[in-house]
């Protein structure tokens, strides 16, 4: 049982950002699950924020990915579980005073397996899978959001730059991590495939399903083949994505 604010970045749902043309922390952000300041407090307080999932290996198992992904990244975020009424979905917030990731109960059963959020708690066989590989990245992707928040990344309208850009720091993390434990790394690909999308014409438009599983491998083998920080990798995915800062 966790009794204060998870300081966690969870990451299944892939980010968005601005219609402007650029936008800073808590001005402009409320497309899809990349959200202002404002529309983040508001979600935080009034969507049902839970300090736990249900789901035992879940709740276990955020605290050590809470101090991994801060310690990874440098950068801390209060992490809540949220009722995600409009569709299965992840958020990340600037906050005002603070940095906030929101992970969506209805998303987290979509992944895990786990059909009804409310009665079962069982932990579905495909879970470990889904942890060590899907999930991970998952989080990781949020993580990165805060990190873009956090160094002052100016986000494109199409956010595609930006969310290929969080993609590959997601599959930066994993690599990092995969390094001292296994990681399903055949889950991670298929994770971030299956998040693509083809709305070309959407300011949402996060990649398709190809651009998002090459970002994310991308940053993967960049972690594998030596390049141990963050900065460096960060720098490397604005360079590769056509992104810059203020």
């Amino acid at each position: 049982m966790f009794r204060h604010y998870l300081t966690f970045h969870l990451a299944l749902a892939l980010a968005a950002s601005t219609g402007a043309s650029s936008a800073s922390p808590g001005n402009h952000l409320d497309t899809g699950c990349f959200v202002s300041a404002a529309k983040g407090g508001a979600m935080w307080e009034n969507r049902l924020k839970m300090e736990e999932s249900g789901l035992f290996r879940v709740d276990s198992g955020v605290k050590n990915e809470i101090e991994e992904l801060s310690s990874t990244f440098g950068v801390r975020a209060d992490f809540g579980f949220i009722n995600d009424l409009d569709g299965a979905n992840a958020y990340a917030s600037p906050g005002h005073d603070v940095y906030r990731v929101m992970f969506g109960i209805r998303m987290l059963h979509r992944m895990s397996g786990t059909l009804n959020p409310v009665e079962d708690k069982k932990i579905p066989q495909k879970f470990p899978e889904v942890w060590e590989g899907a999930m991970g990245g998952v989080i990781a992707h949020e993580w990165a959001h805060v990190l873009q928040f956090k160094q002052g990344l100016i986000f494109p309208s199409p956010v595609t730059p930006s969310e290929l850009h969080a993609d590959f720091l997601a599959g930066w993390y994993m690599g990092m991590k995969g390094q001292r434990m296994k990681i399903a790394y055949e889950e991670l690909k298929q994770e971030f495939f299956a998040m693509g999308d083809t709305n070309f014409n959407d300011r949402d438009h996060h990649g398709t399903p190809e651009q998002r599983r090459h970002a994310m491998s991308s940053g993967y083998e960049l972690a594998t083949s030596g390049m141990h920080d963050v900065q460096q990798a960060f720098d490397k995915g604005m360079r590769l994505y056509g992104l810059s800062k203020k």
